[in-house]
Formats: C-alpha cells, structure tokens, sequence
C-alpha cells in the first residue's frame, strides 16, 4: 500500500487504489482507471495496488491503508455490518463511490461425469473455492447454504482461477470456482482443452431463496454458448462497485467520480467487463451502505441522485 512518507511527499495527494490479483480482470480495470484519474486530476496521484480481492479491499478501505477499492456490492454489506467473513468486526469507514461498474458471477466448473449438477452436489466433493479473500468465496457460502450445506461439508482448497482450471483438468479436483464477470479467461482456456465440462447450476426456486435472504446477490443467467456448454447455466451474480474511505477529502471524491462519470466512454474501452457500466446505475446501490458525501453532492447535482 502507499507508504505515510510517499503520501507526506505528495502533500496528501497519492492515493492507493486496492484492486485484485494481478491478471485478472479487476487488476487491469483498476489500472486503467487509476491512470485516466492521473491523468485527468491535477495534483494527484493514484496507484493500483494488487490486492487478495474484495474482502481484503473492503479491510485496506476501511482501515485508511487504500484510499479506493473495487469491491463486490454483498461484500461490502457485509464488511460494514460485521457479518460472514467480517463476523464480530464491523467495518465503519467505508463508504460507496460508484455502483455497478460490472457484474460479478458465480461460475463453478465440474467435468461431466462426475456427478456435479447442481451445487446441491458439491456434498463430499473436491472443490477449489478460489482465493481465500476473493470475492467468490461469500457467493459459494449462500451457494451451499440454499441446499442445506456449508463448507464444512466440502473437501475444500484454495486456489486461483488458473491453478484450479488445472487441478480440475489434471483430475485433482471435482469442480472449480471462478468468480469474475463473463466470461472469464480460466475457462476460456478449460473450454479450449478438449476436456468435457460443464457449469454448476443453482435450480430457480433455490437461487429465489438466495435473493432473499442475502442482500445484494441477483440471479444471473449465462448462456451456454459463452463456454460452449449445452444450455443455459442459473447462478449467482451481483453488482461490483467502488468504495472510498470515509475521511477522504469531499471534494476529491467529487472530482475522482466526476472525472469518471465524464469520461465514461474511454473508461469502458480499458476492459471488456466495464462495457456493462451505466451512469444511471452510479448512485443505485443494492445494498445500504451510504454513499461519500462527495459522490452524493455530485450525483446530485447530475440528476442521478434525489
């Protein structure tokens, strides 16, 4: 993270933006949205930091050790009310910047044959959750817990996108979890190895329970001809965002979401993810975190905000 002497030296004004693991798509997205900010806001300077992803992005925001991070919207929630992996630490300094710059999903490969369906079949099962701090790992749990499940009930490890795309291709592992907008590149490549393959589904009446009992998750359905797989895949999805640090300057957060907001169009060419971004998504966050006063006066005065 951005040292107290690097930020002293620059009068306050080299913030650290936490992003992810480095090639993955929040990495590049982060990246390039640092460099537009650089380049755009006089005086200031932001540094993409690589990161364990969400959940730690939510702790470095919070604590003030990241000035920006991308998150996962339900992370977020439960950053700020001290629930899942935050559970009996409350999480008070964060505040949102932006909602909706993409869609996070839940995608969990299994080789055909294995007798993986449905996350109801993961029971008993090898399974790589993906990153310990990603944001996969919370999507998984309400996942399990819709069939009656926890982790517990798994034979679980930790791997990346890219070490779990092999441990299930070298037969190491029974399913893998990727958890990243469509498609992501780990099974891009499972596709292009010839091994048969398919997607972990939720049933509709499941993933209806997940929507309600755990706040800012939504249904999202990928079409099979994404992966090549034989029909449509239900699973879980939510809303990514960005976050700030509440104590940041109001009128640098004005002008970082400004920034953003005007130039929308060079900010969706840094990565094919953000070309779902909206402006009229911006100030709708799903979950009820408050947004920095900043990005709240700015909305407002953009008409995006009551």
């Amino acid at each position: 993270m951005v040292s107290g002497a690097e930020r002293a030296s620059a009068a306050e004004k080299l913030l650290s933006f936490a992003t992810a693991s480095l090639g993955g798509s929040w990495a590049v997205a982060g990246a390039g949205i640092s460099k537009i900010l650089t380049e755009k806001i006089a005086g200031v300077t932001i540094k993409a930091e690589s990161t364990a992803g969400a959940v730690g992005n939510n702790q470095l925001v919070d604590s003030g050790q990241s000035d920006i991070g991308l998150t996962v919207e339900r992370i977020t929630y439960l950053a700020t009310t001290g629930a899942g992996p935050f559970k009996g630490k409350k999480h008070p300094s964060v505040r949102m910047l932006l909602s909706g710059f993409s869609i996070g999903v839940l995608q969990m490969a299994a080789l055909e044959g294995s007798g993986i369906k449905s996350f109801g079949d993961l029971k008993g099962k090898r399974v790589s959750a993906g990153p310990a701090q990603g944001g996969g790992l919370p999507a998984l749990v309400s996942a399990l817990d819709a069939y009656g499940l926890t982790m517990k009930d798994l034979k679980v490890s930790y791997l990346n996108y890219s070490q779990g795309k092999s441990a299930l291709v070298d037969g190491n592992i029974d399913a893998s979890l990727n958890y990243a907008a469509v498609p992501v590149p780990a099974l891009k490549e499972l596709q292009a190895s010839g091994r048969k393959w398919l997607l972990v589904a939720m049933g509709a009446d499941k993933m209806k329970a997940v929507e309600q009992k755990f706040k800012g998750y939504i249904r999202y359905d990928i079409p099979g001809n994404v992966y090549g797989v034989s029909e449509d895949t239900i699973t879980i999805g939510a809303r990514n965002g960005l976050i700030v640090n509440a104590k940041l300057d109001n009128q640098l957060v004005y002008q970082i979401i400004k920034t953003i907001d005007q130039n929308l169009d060079e900010v969706k060419k840094i990565h094919p993810s953000l070309r779902w971004m909206d402006r009229k998504r911006f100030a709708g966050v799903t979950i009820p975190v408050p947004y920095h006063p900043g990005a709240a006066r700015y909305y407002k005065e953009a008409g995006l905000m009551k």
